[in-house]
């Protein structure tokens, strides 16, 4: 925000976007392969949900419980 636009060019050239690209592809990659790996396919099986609202309306007031479903 403080920085003044540098256009695209630069954006494509960046080699700072280019790492943080290539990261989030082998984060995603590497999650893959640690699942299909270690726990083979069909281990999930259920699942927690948690309903954290706990704010009574728009009151600013937490009254409400934590409502936990069991998938």
């Amino acid at each position: 925000m403080a920085r003044p636009a540098k256009g695209p060019l630069n954006d494509i050239l960046s080699i700072t976007r280019w790492a943080d690209a290539f990261n989030v592809l082998w984060y995603g990659v590497a999650s893959i392969l640690w699942k299909w790996i270690m726990l083979g396919p069909g281990t999930n099986n259920g699942a927690l949900m948690v309903n954290a609202s706990l704010m009574y309306g728009n009151s600013g007031r937490l009254r409400n419980p934590v409502t936990v479903v069991d998938l």
